[in-house]
């Protein structure tokens, strides 16, 4: 039965997925783990929530691992937000920011990078051929991470990422 809104996968029936195919088939949107707060460590701790999920999450059907924190004053790096949206994009993540959106009240380079009109084309492109949402696809000591999603049948978008920031 569908029909519902909000699902916590936190929360939800333990299964070996951790609950989230019982979300995904039960809600149009679900939570993949408990509240970002505003700190690098936690954001890190909701990218982990999104492993395996490139498969459970689709239209109808999208996990949510918590609002980004971009521009959130006194929260991340220019360069960790940067890092957060594209994860987020990759990984098909509902792009919900937690700040004062108001006229003026954003930096105008992150007005320019939530608009960016490929990052945007990455999040909302699901590739009904693939039937995957984006997840992390190699990873490797200390911190190296290749996370991606099909886009066409003969294009898909890459995040390289370096836990490490070196």
């Amino acid at each position: 039965m569908r029909g519902q809104s909000f699902c916590a996968r936190a929360i939800a029936v333990q299964t070996p997925d951790g609950g989230a195919r019982g979300c995904a088939d039960n809600n149009n949107m679900w939570r993949s783990a408990t509240d970002t707060l505003q700190v690098w460590s936690r954001v890190m701790g909701q990218v982990e929530s999104l492993v395996g999920l490139g498969t459970v999450s689709g239209p109808g059907r999208w996990g949510f691992a918590d609002c980004l924190e971009l521009g959130v004053p006194c929260a991340l790096t220019w360069e960790e937000s940067k890092t957060h949206l594209a994860l987020w994009a990759v990984t098909s993540n509902p792009l919900f920011i937690g700040n004062d959106v108001r006229m003026g009240s954003m930096q105008q380079r992150l007005v320019d990078i939530l608009g960016n009109d490929d990052m945007l084309t990455v999040n909302q492109v699901y590739s009904p051929v693939h039937r995957f949402a984006g997840d992390r696809m190699w990873s490797a000591a200390p911190g190296q991470e290749v996370w991606a999603k099909p886009l066409t049948e003969d294009r898909v978008a890459a995040v390289v990422f370096n836990r490490n920031g070196t």
